[in-house]
Parts: structure tokens; sequence; C-alpha cells
């Protein structure tokens, strides 16, 4: 009654056509607004003339784009091309850290290297220790360094360069590190046989697709990958390959037509555009005390966390668990969807407690449930739960390869058809030949 549940291939054809229709009609209708938004006083003085893209003007309020276009381009383009080339030439674990190292050398400078490895180092001399609850704690610690001064402030100066995303990769790549080290260190107090050594972590952490921005690969994961002797192509893995390159490029193009090119502020616009404000949100746009707003998005999104695994425990229990009839099992699927659709808005709603403020999160629930009910609350409803539907079939193909069924046992030959089959055949009358007399052989 789990993640193997299955339903019809008419119904998930069905859902995914309603998220393409979805997903078409909302990008035109973003397109349009921003499109028409272009000519407001408030973004007026950030749109200014030089290269063009489908039409759209350059955006210099948009520092990240600006950035990706002036310099950082060249360099992430790069980094990932030499790191496809060398999986070409060889396929060695190593390689790929050495060659990680200089790649962030490169970009920020040696000193920051320099801070990454003893975050490294510090970590793997506390999992010597095989102790996980030290591990975890020290995880938390060298994770809170980078929101208290003048640890941050200090650990910042390692970073070499003035470009304006330096802070982006700073906090990325230690943030990713550390959480890299965690892992690596709670894997190493499970190992019963010695330990990890240090050279198998500065491989982990320096994998360069994952250092910045993740996503983060458990360590026992990467080091069955890593330490893969017999190294084999899937069928149809090239093809995969440069079908998601293709599919990634495609959302990058989207999204630079919607958003990055729109004149202004970009979220700010985008949150105008959602919930229908004639201005963008009032300032406090980030709360840093512990309010009593903090406390209840808190709450509240510690329970939509764990709501769908609440459906699940109850949908594991019995009748539900010994049930063996498909359509029980399908039913059980669509409920557990309808539940973790309201999780999924609980969850998004709470956050935008922390992305913005408490009067836009009331905003967005008012448009949501009120002003747009029932018509608009019934669709984005039900265009969620086709999300969740479709997400869900791909966890449960994934879990089919991961973990099989296994095959049901062969069925014995009955007693009833044994005494048949011999009663059906002619008798044989032993003789005394030789052994391999096919007389005897047969009787």
């Amino acid at each position: 009654m789990g993640i193997k549940s299955a339903l019809p291939k008419y119904e998930i054809y069905f859902y995914n056509t309603v998220l393409c229709l979805a997903t078409l009609w909302a990008g035109s209708w973003v397109l349009d607004v921003s499109s028409s938004g272009a000519n407001r006083k408030a973004f007026k003085p950030s749109v200014k003339p030089g290269w063009y893209y489908f039409g759209r003007k350059r955006d210099s309020a948009d520092l990240e784009w600006v950035m990706w276009f002036s310099t950082f381009r060249e360099h992430i383009l790069f980094a990932l091309a030499g790191h496809v080339l060398f999986a070409k030439i060889c396929s060695m674990s190593l390689v790929y850290m050495v060659y990680g190292m200089l790649a962030v050398w490169t970009s920020l400078g040696w000193t920051y290297v320099t801070l990454i490895l003893s975050h490294c180092i510090l970590l793997y001399s506390v999992s010597l220790v095989k102790i996980r609850w030290l591990c975890f704690v020290t995880g938390l610690c060298t994770l809170a360094t980078f929101k208290c001064e003048p640890f941050v402030s200090w650990q910042a100066g390692f970073v070499e360069g003035d470009f304006d995303l330096r802070h982006i990769f700073f906090y990325g790549g230690c943030g990713f590190t550390i959480m890299r080290c965690m892992s690596f260190a709670l894997e190493n107090c499970e190992r019963k046989d010695g330990n990890y050594s240090i050279l198998e972590l500065l491989k982990y952490n320096f994998y360069l697709p994952f250092f910045f921005f993740g996503p983060i690969m458990t360590f026992d994961k990467f080091y069955v990958q890593a330490n893969k002797s017999d190294l084999s192509r899937k069928e149809w893995g090239l093809w995969n390959i440069s079908l998601h390159g293709l599919t990634h490029l495609g959302v990058v193009i989207m999204v630079d037509l919607l958003f990055h090119f729109i004149g202004g502020d970009v979220w700010d616009h985008q949150h105008g555009v959602q919930t229908g404000s004639p201005g963008p949100s009032q300032a406090p746009k980030m709360h840093h005390s512990a309010l009593y707003v903090v406390l209840v998005w808190a709450f509240f999104n510690c329970f939509g966390l764990n709501f769908e695994l609440w459906t699940a425990k109850f949908f594991a229990m019995e009748p539900f668990a010994s049930s063996r009839d498909w359509n029980v099992r399908a039913t059980s699927r669509r409920i557990r969807a309808v539940f973790n659709t309201f999780n999924f808005w609980s969850i998004v709603l709470y956050n935008i407690l922390a992305l913005n403020s408490l009067d836009f999160a009331k905003l967005v629930a008012k448009r949501l449930l009120l002003k747009g009910f029932p018509f608009t609350t019934i669709i984005v409803m039900f265009v969620t739960y086709c999300l969740v539907q479709v997400i869900k079939e791909r966890e449960r193909r994934q879990a089919l390869i991961d973990d099989p069924d296994p095959l049901p046992p062969a069925v014995p030959p009955t007693t009833s058809s044994s005494s048949s089959s011999s009663s059906s055949s002619p008798p044989h009358q032993r003789c005394s030949c030789t052994p391999r007399c096919s007389t005897c052989r047969r009787s």
C-alpha cells in the first residue's frame, strides 16, 4: 500500500497533459504581463539599452543576470566543459578532485580553498571519535559560524575578487561543504572496520558539479559510484544525458524570457503579478529576530513537512496494509495525493512568512482561498494534485528499479497431474540387460 501503488496509464497521461497545458498558459500569461510592466515608472530607471534577446532590453537591476553575461558565464562554461572532457579521458575520482580544487581556486582564490580544507580537516578529526551526536553538533556549530559575528566577517575575508556574486558562491560552497562533511562523518561512525581516509572526503567534497549549489549526494552513494570498478554505460545512457541537457536548457531559456528580462526588480514584479498587488511588497522582507511570526512559521512548517509521513503511516495500518485489491491500492494513493496537495500549499504559505512578511502571506492566502474561490482555488488545487501524482509516479518507477518485486515461486506439480500422467503412459517391463538399456532407463 506504499510507494509502489500504481495507477492506470491513461490517468497518468491525463495528469501530464494537465500539467503541460497549465505551464503553457501560465507562461504566456506571465510573459504578457511582464512585457507590459516595463513601462512602469518604478522600473524605467533600470532598463538600459544594450544587447537584446527576443526583443527584451537589458535589465541592469538584475545583478545575477548582469554578472552571468559579463564575466562568470565563461568561468562556469569552462569548468563544466573541462569536467566533461576529463570524463571522456579517464574515470578516476582523484582527477575529478584535483580538477575541482583548481576550478574553485581559479574562481575564488587559494585562501578560500584553504578555508574549505580547514572545515574538512575539522569535521574529519571529529569523525574519528565515532560519536554520532558529536559529529552532528559539530556540523551545526560550524554552520552557525556563518551567521554569527565576528566569525562570518573573518571567514568572508578569505574570498578573493570583487565580483557581485562573491557572497553567493562563498555561502554556497561553505554551506554545502559542511553538509557533505557531516554526511561523511556520520557514515564513518557507522563503519565497523577502520575509518575512511581523508582523501575520500576530499574526493567527495570537491566534486565540481555538486560543490557550490548541490544537490547533496550522501557519502555512501558517492563512495559506491566513485569506487565502482566495472564501469559500463547504461542502455540509452548518452541519449538520456542529451535529453536531460536539452530539457534544462529549455527551462533556462523559459526563465530568461519570463523573469530575467522584466524591467525592474524581478521578485517584486513577480509578487505583483501573482497577487494582483499594484506595487512592490513593503519592507521588511526578511525576519532577522525571533518574532512570534517566525515561531508560527516554524511550527506549521514542521507540521507540513511531517504531514505526508503521517498520512503514509495511516495507510500502512490495517486493513489497508494487508489489502491486495488493486482498486484499494490505487484509491489509497489518490487519497494520499489529496492530503499532499494541501500539505504542499501549507509549506508554500508558511515559507512565504520567511521570504517576505506576514501581510504578504495574508495577501496570498486571501487571493487563493477567498477572492479566488471557487474557480481559482479549485484550479490551483487540481493542478497541484496532478503535479503530486506525476511526482509519485516517478518515485514509484524508481522504487521498482531500486527494489524490484521478487518473482513468485514456481508452482509445484500437483499429485493428481502426476498420477494421471503416470497412468496414461504405458507400463514398461524390466529386463535383465545392461544398465544402459533404453528399456530399463525408461522404466
